[in-house]
């Protein structure tokens, strides 16, 4: 059953903390995403939309505004996929793989990592597919906040001529048609939660993976093997596309908290998490 932007109630007093609802954090999650109140102070805009389906719930808007609206400590994993650049041109310059060239800026990237660490239960872990380039980036980035820090990062290839804009920075640079996934946990973790238990000690190179025909996404082969190595938790990617992350992460038993920017591919991401 979806329910798409459900009925809100003014003036009423959401709990902040996540344990008053350990059972359902992904509900807490939805109504705190579509309580207009709790956007007052804030100085974002509410979701375009909202819906919730059977062990996922997803928003239509900015993942800067909506991920703000998450109660601390309510989600065990993020997996995200944001964009490596802007611009269909071959690019001259190394670095237009860096946060620099994208839609992010620098300070973006820090208040989404922020927000990603305060979200995070301990022991979560925030994933990040990047290229190498934006790798060097933000690892230089996260190195230099005070509240996280990097894991080893796993590490792919993609199968086939890929002419993505990515590839050919590759190619013109010499370097192997690899990308990577960031790691990025909090500081002060030193152990691994049970969450994160079941990857430990298994091996940081996911193997070979093309891309679906017609598709920017990446393959849900990929996602099977990164999110496979995690036990069942709530799973939040807020550059969710057209759903694949959750589509997978359902199957393998997480709960879905997703977000999408454009209304066309966040409709599209709903009518594939509603198939039976």
């Amino acid at each position: 059953c979806i329910v798409s932007n459900p009925s809100q109630t003014r003036g009423a007093a959401w709990p902040k903390d996540a344990a008053c609802c350990a059972s359902h954090p992904l509900a807490l999650g939805m109504e705190l995403l579509s309580h207009t109140t709790a956007w007052s102070g804030q100085g974002g805009s509410p979701p375009g939309s909202v819906a919730r389906g059977h062990n996922f719930t997803l928003a239509n808007g900015s993942c800067f505004d909506l991920v703000k609206m998450l109660p601390d400590a309510s989600v065990d994993l993020i997996c995200i996929d944001p964009p490596y650049t802007q611009g269909s041109s071959p690019p001259v310059d190394p670095k237009v793989c860096s946060y620099q060239n994208v839609a992010w800026s620098e300070a973006q990237w820090r208040a989404i990592l922020r927000e990603g660490t305060r979200v995070l239960r301990k022991g979560g872990k925030q994933l990040i597919f990047c290229s190498n380039t934006l790798r060097r980036e933000l690892e230089a980035l996260v190195d230099s906040e005070p509240q996280c820090k990097m894991d080893c990062p796993y590490v792919w290839e993609r199968a086939g001529n890929l002419l993505t804009t990515a590839d050919r920075v590759s190619y013109a640079y010499r370097e192997p048609a690899l990308e990577f996934v960031l790691v990025v946990q909090q500081r002060d973790e030193v152990a691994a939660s049970s969450l994160a238990s079941s990857a430990q000690g298994a091996s940081r190179i996911l193997g070979r993976f093309g891309r679906p025909e017609g598709a920017s996404v990446k393959h849900p082969d990929l996602y099977r093997e990164l999110l496979g190595r995690y036990q069942p938790g709530v799973v939040l990617d807020y550059c969710m596309n057209t759903g694949v992350c959750g589509l997978v992460a359902l199957e393998l038993g997480h709960r879905f908290l997703g977000v999408e920017l454009v209304p066309a591919i966040y409709s599209e991401a709903l009518a594939n998490l509603a198939q039976p």
